[in-house]
């Protein structure tokens, strides 16, 4: 079923199909979509710590992209009723070093074939993805599977901690994980997030109230209401959990109508996730947007808006460069790289008999 298209030049926004908004609805629509911002100006109204995410003009530079060797493995986290293959572009950018071995897929409770995976390969693996057990539970819940993750990939590659990576409601999941005392977590790039929530989850509940609701009611939906309970009790302790990051990275898209609470019932952002709601306190923050282009310029693209939308920006390449810039560089304190991928620190118990693996090193060419 559709989501959210937008029909006969904007003459009606229809949800699933299902609801159709009333026809004055069109006129902040069109004028968001005809007016468009660039990055300064938006980052100029969220203030000093947004700045624009620098556009990739010409199209062989993003091709020909390559991510540079990362200094420890990176678990990605996917958001709410998504599921690992949200990673498939950024998993492929990372891993084109071959220095950064790709490392599976993580299934919470699967800690047998986890291992088994680990040791079918040569060396250990740098890129991981966490596929939920429940994409729909709350985050209270799914915050726990983050940190499980952490801690099964530490075991798999001898790492002392892991860097995270995650999408929309992701974030969620690894700031609870933060927020529970989880320690392992290095730096911590989100990708869209709800920091103060979406006002399209209070939409979508209002929905369910009226029987035409989609997704059944677990937690997920109500921790994502804009300004509500979960969201201000998540960001009441941020500058706590913070300090247990080497850093922390905000990426987010505008150009896109945005169920907001406001008097247009829309504010500039992803689609899903308002700008502003984006925002958490002064964490750094990079906005994808038009890169302003006159038409008749050689390599003027149109409908960028769409590009940077909530689904679609995990897959461009600025974003990827930008993740690849942060990931691997060198900490402030420029301390030598982690010592890792020399063993596989097993839990022995989870196999009927226990062994110890020696992985081969190559530490002249890991770092």
């Amino acid at each position: 079923m559709d989501r959210f298209p937008l029909q006969d030049n904007f003459t009606g926004l229809w949800l699933d199909g299902r609801v159709k908004i009333a026809s004055w609805f069109k006129v902040p629509v069109a004028a968001a979509l005809n007016r468009r911002k660039t990055a300064q100006e938006v980052c100029d109204s969220l203030g000093p710590a947004a700045e624009p995410l620098p556009s990739i003009i010409q199209p062989e530079l993003a091709l020909d992209l390559k991510a540079p060797t990362l200094r420890r493995p990176v678990l990605l986290v996917h958001g709410l009723a998504q599921q690992a293959d949200t990673w498939v572009n950024m998993k492929n950018y990372l891993c084109s070093n071959p220095e950064n071995p790709y490392g599976g897929v993580y299934r919470p409770g699967q800690d047998v074939e986890f291992y088994t995976e680990q040791l079918s390969r040569p060396f250990p693996g740098k890129v991981f993805i966490l596929n939920l057990t429940d994409n729909l539970a709350s985050p209270a819940e799914n915050g726990k599977e983050v940190s499980e993750a952490i801690s099964k990939i530490r075991g798999a590659t001898g790492s002392g901690q892991v860097d995270v990576i995650t999408h929309s409601m992701g974030a969620y999941q690894a700031r609870q994980a933060l927020q529970d005392g989880e320690d392992a977590m290095a730096n911590l790039i989100m990708i869209s997030p709800p920091n103060q929530g979406a006002y399209g989850a209070d939409l979508l509940l209002k929905l369910d109230k009226l029987g035409l609701g989609r997704y059944p009611e677990n937690g997920a939906l109500e921790s994502l209401r804009a300004d509500g309970d979960y969201v201000r009790a998540l960001n009441a302790t941020w500058e706590q959990d913070r300090q247990r990051l080497q850093s922390a990275t905000i990426i987010s898209g505008v150009g896109l109508p945005t169920p907001d609470k406001t008097w247009k019932l829309a504010s500039n952002g992803d689609g899903m996730v308002a700008a502003e709601r984006a925002q958490l306190g002064d964490t750094p923050m990079f906005v994808a947007a038009d890169n302003g282009l006159p038409a008749g310029h050689p390599d003027f693209r149109d409908f960028q808006m769409f590009r940077y939308n909530h689904l679609q920006i995990v897959s461009e390449a600025e974003v990827y460069q930008k993740v690849g810039q942060i990931l691997g560089r060198k900490p402030a304190d420029s301390s030598p790289a982690e010592n890792y991928g020399e063993q596989l620190v097993l839990d022995e118990s989870i196999f009927k008999q226990p062994a110890t693996v020696e992985w081969p090193t190559r530490q002249d060419s890991l770092f």
